[in-house]
């Protein structure tokens, strides 16, 4: 899901990221791959990343784009890997299910001890 300048010709946004990492291994493995949907009965795959020398001040073209939503994939995606914000703040998700939890804590202590919170 994601533009590469030398992706085959109408693929443009329609790739796809993927991302594995084994139990055993300390990386993250990614591959970029044609949507089905939009590449008929071809299938992609990016095999490289080329480093080229660039001067200072040259202009640069980004390595790859990706579109809002394609970004979010590929958050999920290493979400999935168990990547996680190092600024150690949890989801939206996540503190909202806690706050629920602690709420029914306290609905229950409250209950068993026959007290009003």
């Amino acid at each position: 899901m994601a533009s590469i300048a030398s992706a085959p010709e109408g693929l443009g946004l329609n790739l796809e990221i993927r991302c594995h990492v084994a139990p055993w291994e300390k990386i993250i493995k990614f591959l970029l791959l044609s949507n089905p949907r939009y590449s008929g009965d071809k299938r992609y795959v990016a095999t490289n990343v080329t480093f080229e020398e660039y001067k200072d001040g040259q202009a640069l073209e980004p390595t790859f784009k990706v579109s809002h939503l394609q970004a979010q994939a590929l958050l999920d995606e290493l979400w999935r890997c168990g990547i996680r914000p190092s600024n150690g703040e949890g989801s939206v998700g996540q503190l909202a299910a806690t706050e629920k939890h602690l709420a029914d804590m306290r609905a229950i202590v409250a209950n068993k001890l026959e007290v009003k919170l």
